[in-house]
């Protein structure tokens, strides 16, 4: 009894020092036009993903996806969703704030997200956990299709400075969003893109589902070509603590396709 007492009062504690470790929205340039020069930033960024233009031939993502979660927020029960261990298809909407689940090994339970509302169908093959399906798809469907989301209406983009990751010198857009944007207006973004390539590296960010001073990193790696598109199909989950951090969950993807629309209405996949 001892030994639990101790060791959920060091998980508390733990958790109690991980939330308060924000990092700063004070810029660091004395460059004064910061907002044209985050709005330059994340559109280079996009053409070094693949453009634009050819984002905007597809209509949505199919995928294959895996997320693992870690100890201890498996054992406070902060895991979305239904599982610690989940696999999914999950077909995302690229221009709308819409996105499908098919559990693979929860029975025939589907999870479907539209307009800011989630259905859930079927009956699952384990309990539920504690967090719902109304935080898990909009962030999942947010976080994969980056950095062509920070373009949507409603993004606020500043230029905070170059910044030092690792061995990589990056520049460091904070992002921002105009009230009423989405299902969670008052998150903020760090997002970090590697100078050389562009790409984006390293996603620095709040998480108010978690709690008002919750902060997260996701290191977006593995970058492949899918259909023109640079596509990281690695995501590492971080929970940020003071000089320290620690790993939260792992997402895999495979097998993206891209689908776009053609004028008849027939969905096919895009052979560039």
């Amino acid at each position: 009894m001892r030994h639990t007492s101790l060791l959920s009062l060091g998980v508390l504690l733990i958790t109690l020092v991980l939330t308060h470790c924000a990092p700063t929205t004070r810029p660091h340039t004395a460059l004064l036009n910061r907002t044209l020069e985050g709005r330059r930033i994340v559109e280079r960024a996009v053409e070094a993903h693949g453009g634009m233009e050819r984002w905007n031939r597809f209509a949505s993502l199919r995928v294959q996806y895996e997320e693992h979660w870690s100890w201890p927020f498996t054992w406070l029960r902060k895991n979305p969703w239904p599982v610690n261990n989940v696999r999914v298809s999950l077909k995302l909407w690229l221009h709308e704030a819409r996105a499908e689940v098919v559990f693979e090994d929860q029975g025939t339970q589907t999870w479907a997200y539209a307009d800011g509302k989630v259905t859930v169908s079927g009956t699952p093959t384990q309990p539920s956990l504690r967090w719902k399906p109304w935080f898990v798809l909009p962030r999942t469907h947010y976080l994969t299709l980056l950095p062509f989301k920070f373009l949507d209406p409603g993004a606020q983009l500043e230029y905070l400075g170059k910044t030092r990751v690792a061995d990589r010198e990056c520049d460091e857009v904070l992002v921002t969003f105009a009230e009423k944007v989405g299902t969670t207006p008052r998150d903020k973004y760090w997002a970090l893109f590697d100078q050389e390539t562009a790409r984006l590296t390293d996603l620095r960010l709040t998480v108010t589902a978690y709690g008002s001073l919750a902060v997260g990193e996701i290191i977006y790696e593995d970058y492949k070509q899918v259909q023109g598109i640079q596509f990281a199909s690695r995501l590492r989950g971080y929970w940020r603590g003071p000089g320290a951090k620690w790993p939260l969950h792992l997402g895999t993807y495979c097998q993206p396709t891209f689908e776009q629309q053609p004028e008849r209405g027939l969905l096919v996949v895009s052979q560039d």
